[in-house]
């Protein structure tokens, strides 16, 4: 990861992340190691969300999750118990099949590295990345629940366009816009007392929508 796909993650409004420590092997599962990179990415992360004054800030850098793996041994990409099971599998299919007996010490020293490796990380207590990823909550389910609360439209940039008048654009944080309806800005240039304004349309990528949803640029 480099710090310019993390940028693009904060900006998008990315919300759920997983960051893979990869090549864990190398260091030989050195602890020590894997938190000063866990370290490094999280400070990255906290400075940008800071620039770009990310709300929620402290939850969203808590909700991070970090896993260590060894994608050339296969360790802690899925669970010990699955990755182990899943290796017997082929090792019993190849000598069912005949296999070249070269092939079949191959996959048994390949079982041996991952045994080692899972015991290398036995100091660390999270789940493997697969489980990592399948526990992230819904992006259907978090945008339903965001539609309920209150409208949030964090505003980008403000426009005054002959003929059509002022047009605010944002991207809808919580809550539901829609055309016709009435809304408060604040603050203005001028004061931090709310200001009442009538929504008349609302576009996006230069097409009027009828609404405006949790997530949408508009």
């Amino acid at each position: 990861m480099t710090t310019e796909h993390m940028l693009l993650l904060t900006s998008l409004g990315v919300t759920n992340i997983v960051v893979a420590i990869n090549k864990m092997d190398v260091v030989d599962w050195d602890e020590k190691r894997y938190t000063q990179i866990k370290t490094a990415i999280h400070t990255i992360f906290t400075s940008l969300m800071t620039a770009l004054q990310v709300e929620n800030k402290e939850a969203r850098l808590e909700a991070i999750k970090y896993v260590p793996t060894s994608g050339l041994v296969g360790v802690n990409l899925l669970s010990k118990d699955n990755t182990i099971k899943n290796l017997e599998g082929h090792i019993a299919a190849a000598k069912t099949g005949n296999a070249d007996a070269a092939f079949i010490e191959s996959l048994s020293k390949e079982m041996d590295d991952i045994k080692a490796g899972f015991e290398g990380l036995s100091w660390y207590k999270g789940p493997s990345l697969l489980d990592a990823l399948d526990g992230l909550e819904s992006p259907a389910v978090r945008k339903e629940a965001l539609a309920k609360q209150p409208l949030r439209v964090p505003i980008q940039q403000t426009l005054n366009i002959s003929g059509v008048g002022t047009v605010l654009t944002g991207r809808v944080s919580s809550g539901i816009l829609k055309p016709n309806s009435e809304a408060l800005v604040s603050p203005t240039k001028a004061s931090i007392v709310p200001v009442s304004v009538s929504v008349k349309t609302i576009q996006a990528f230069h097409k009027d929508i009828p609404q405006g949803m949790p997530g949408d640029n508009v």
